[in-house]
């Protein structure tokens, strides 16, 4: 059990970087210490709900949670998630797949300098000079595409959000916010709705919840310790696993 926690701490940490939820780690990790897979993915989306609580509390303190631009993204794709799903059995999943994991890897590979993006820093919708009125509807809109596509592939919104609004222009230290309150959202929703089939252990559950805390809260200090270009390498490689993921999901 000792050997299961630390694995979990050390996932915890290294997500909270980003401000993604850990849940796409602790699910299998889970299973191979013997959980079964419906409480395993259980104990990982309240890891992922503590977790995106701690950090977004702490951004708050700091001052570098940007909560309009959360409230104007987060919501809609929670909402249009859900005809996403719909859909989802109407196109070819594996081709959409495909897609996204080309796109995160070109975001990764941008990120480390290996490919160099078009004409200097200042590309970008978040580089424009908008009004925040017109700004906030963009945001809407692309909040509804990015929880549509959740939907669609089956996967966090999460892990769209991140490389797409990098891609936009904002830094990582602006897009953890955004993408640790979308975690929150969803993950709230999905552990809620396992909770009502029951085989959750209360010590369990509080052992996994300070679990959570405590790597949340050392995710967040080494965060701060990080320079820029340290957390873009970080958030780079986070990208790259999770191209290879999806494509792993593709040819399971």
């Amino acid at each position: 059990m000792l050997v299961c926690c630390l694995s979990v701490l050390i996932f915890v940490v290294l997500f909270s970087l980003v401000g993604l939820g850990s849940a796409t780690a602790v699910v299998p990790l889970l299973v191979f210490f013997g959980y079964p897979p419906a409480t395993a993915i259980a104990y990982a989306l309240l890891v992922n709900v503590i977790s995106s609580i701690v950090i977004n509390f702490h951004l708050v303190i700091e001052g570098s949670h940007d909560i309009r631009r959360g409230l104007c993204i987060v919501l809609p794709a929670f909402v249009f998630s859900l005809p996403g799903g719909f859909v989802s059995g109407l196109l070819p999943g594996k081709v959409l797949l495909g897609a996204f994991a080309a796109f995160l890897f070109y975001s990764s590979f941008s990120i480390l300098g290996i490919l160099k993006k078009p004409s200097g820093k200042n590309n970008g919708f978040y580089h424009k000079d908008i009004s925040p009125g017109k700004r906030c509807l963009y945001e809407v809109f692309l909040g509804a595409g990015v929880g549509f596509l959740a939907g669609l592939l089956g996967i966090g919104g999460g892990s769209i959000l991140l490389p797409v609004l990098v891609n936009m222009g904002l830094e990582p230290v602006e897009v953890i916010p955004v993408v640790s309150m979308s975690v929150l959202l969803s993950s709230l929703g999905g552990f809620l709705s396992h909770l009502a089939f029951g085989g959750i252990k209360l010590t369990e559950a509080l052992l996994f919840a300070l679990i959570a805390s405590a790597g949340a809260y050392i995710g967040n200090r080494l965060r701060k310790k990080l320079g820029s270009d340290s957390l873009k390498k970080v958030l780079a490689f986070v990208l790259l696993g999770l191209a290879i993921k999806v494509l792993f999901k593709i040819f399971h």
